[in-house]
């Protein structure tokens, strides 16, 4: 395993923004995860969606389960865009921070 500073861990994030690719950051609680991805969010014109996975049951992420005409289906919470929803005045795009990953429960994680 590889330790970073923090100055250093916002730059691999940036980085991996760049190329596309989804970060994990793991640390001890308090010491600037959340800030750095608040500016990110600040950096890239993103609207930041803060979901703390460890107050999330299963439902929360994948929908919750209805039946129209017959057919199955899940309807997704209000915290996630979809397709049709309007990006707010001033962003670029969306920025989706799964935080607590670790405390969150193994379901929760799967669904994640």
């Amino acid at each position: 395993m590889i330790t970073l500073s923090m100055s250093e861990v916002s730059k691999a994030v940036e980085v991996s923004m760049y190329a596309g690719v989804v970060p994990f950051i793991k640390g001890s609680p308090g010491i600037g995860k959340s800030a750095i991805v608040k500016e990110i969010a600040k950096t890239f014109d993103l609207k930041l969606i803060d979901l703390r996975l460890s107050q999330c049951e299963p439902t929360d992420l994948l929908g919750f389960p209805h039946i129209q005409d017959g057919v199955a289906s899940y309807a997704p919470m209000s915290c996630f865009p979809t397709t049709n929803t309007p990006l707010p005045e001033g962003y670029e795009g969306w920025l989706l921070f799964l935080d607590e990953f670790n405390s969150a429960d193994r379901d929760v994680q799967k669904a994640a």
